[in-house]
């Protein structure tokens, strides 16, 4: 598993609840002192003109980083909760899985962050040799 950022739904927002741990200590910036991933996978990126006087003007691109992320949904669950858009999801990584239906992720995700999907019909002559 990985998480992805649908930039198409992304507010880009100054105070991202899934990059920051919101609960953190306030720096001088006003920003909070402590990121939420833990494998600092996910990387802030100012996009457009920067406002250095009102930083709630300005507005950021996040990217996640593949190698880095270890799938645990922590970003996920942050960004559908109070006000995220469901901006970051987990997405299968199909170079890496066998189809044994076994992912040992389902038994550390947060409650709800991975949900067993039916398999993409693209994908399905590529995987038909596979047995149980």
């Amino acid at each position: 598993m990985r998480a992805v950022n649908e930039h198409s739904k992304c507010g880009r927002c100054n105070i991202c609840p899934a990059y920051f741990n919101i609960t953190s200590a306030v720096d001088a910036l006003g920003l909070p002192s402590e990121k939420l991933c833990p494998r600092d996978a996910i990387a802030r990126k100012p996009i457009g003109k920067q406002d250095p006087e009102d930083p709630s003007n300005n507005f950021y691109e996040y990217l996640i980083d593949e190698e880095k992320c270890d799938g645990c949904g922590r970003c996920v669950m942050k960004c559908k909760e109070p006000l995220g858009l469901g901006s970051i999801v987990l997405r299968v990584r199909y170079d890496k899985c066998v189809d044994c239906n076994r992912c040992a992720i389902s038994t550390v995700c947060p409650k709800d962050a991975l949900e067993q999907i039916a398999l993409p019909e693209a994908l399905e002559p590529r995987l038909a040799h596979r047995t149980e």
